[in-house]
């Protein structure tokens, strides 16, 4: 593979990625897909995270948590890398 086609094949990856992504945290609703960027993309500290939303320190590891779960269980329904039962392979 020539190096043009390595790089065309590394955007089309990055293309996906970013599409399977943002369709995976679709299936949160706001409040959660904020708590679960925080504290999961941006690796923001439960003290620091709390004191942005406004919430107890407990309260946002806590909704992380479920945040956590529910897309947990989106994939688990929807994504064939990780149920191969399921069609979607992004």
């Amino acid at each position: 593979m020539s190096p043009e086609e390595q790089l065309a094949r590394h955007a089309e990856i990055r293309a996906v990625r970013d599409r399977c992504m943002t369709a995976t945290l679709l299936c949160l609703d706001r409040k959660q897909r904020i708590v679960f960027i925080l504290g999961s993309i941006f690796n923001v500290s439960s003290t620091i995270a709390a004191e942005i939303l406004d919430i107890s320190p407990e309260n946002f590891r806590k909704q992380l948590s479920r945040a956590k779960a529910d897309l947990f269980q989106f994939m688990e329904a929807n994504c064939g890398l990780i149920n191969p039962r399921n069609s979607c392979r992004c």
